[in-house]
């Protein structure tokens, strides 16, 4: 007998997503528990030590200890790096004439990427700093750095294509086992999927003035952050 998955994508990513989700939820569990009281601790310290069950009994690794801590440090990196592509964008509005500034972006391949990169598309986060990159020449840094912006911030865009690139390889050579069509275990994990959806749910109304918050409530958008 086989059971359907009430989620698109694959078990480890599914346990791993709902791992981090639940990390936001401890993080800010107060106004959450005040509109849902079963939520009262240690709801949330019992959730994530079911995923880590989960994990470990049904696809046969701490996961917990290896991927999440891997997928941590690709998220950390990937937010810095678009924190810094967002802060470079708006130095060069600011300090250059609008022609220059429309030449400079179609140059580092904003115009290319940084739409996608802004939904979370790790391949166009990757594409537009290695664009960066290959195209930020010792003239083009001298004329940027003459205007004021620090030259860490270019230095920092140049290196950060090497490291999400290492990380995410890092990440994909941890993603290792399936639990296939086993019944018990496919009926654990659309359970602890459904808890976690519950969760985000919630939290998206209660966070509704908070986005920075209430996209760390997302399935989806947790899910896209990990990469294929």
């Amino acid at each position: 007998m086989t059971i359907s998955r009430d989620y698109n994508c694959s078990d480890m990513k599914c346990l791993v997503v709902a791992a981090t989700i639940d990390e936001s939820f401890l993080a800010n569990k107060e106004p959450l528990i005040a509109v849902q009281s079963s939520w009262v601790d240690p709801y949330g310290d019992d959730l994530r030590n079911r995923i880590d069950a989960a994990g470990t009994q049904y696809i046969g690794i701490d996961y917990r200890a290896d991927l999440r801590n891997a997928t941590r440090d690709l998220l950390a990196l990937q937010k810095d790096a678009l924190d810094k592509l967002g802060l470079f964008k708006t130095q060069l509005e600011v300090n250059f004439d609008k022609p220059r500034y429309a030449e400079l972006l179609y140059h580092f391949g904003f115009d290319s990427y940084y739409h996608k990169v802004r939904r979370n598309n790790q391949e166009a986060l990757i594409n537009l700093l290695m664009q960066i990159r290959q195209n930020m020449t010792d003239e083009l840094k001298t004329e940027i750095t003459a205007k004021g912006i620090a030259a860490t911030l270019l230095d920092d865009l140049t290196a950060a294509a090497d490291l999400i690139h290492a990380a995410n390889i890092k990440q994909e050579s941890l993603k290792s086992g399936t639990a296939g069509n086993n019944l018990e275990a496919v009926t654990e994990f659309n359970a602890i999927y459904n808890e976690i959806m519950a969760i985000c749910k919630v939290a998206k109304r209660v966070f509704k003035g908070r986005p920075e918050i209430k996209a760390a409530f997302s399935f989806a958008k947790t899910l896209r952050a990990l990469g294929k």
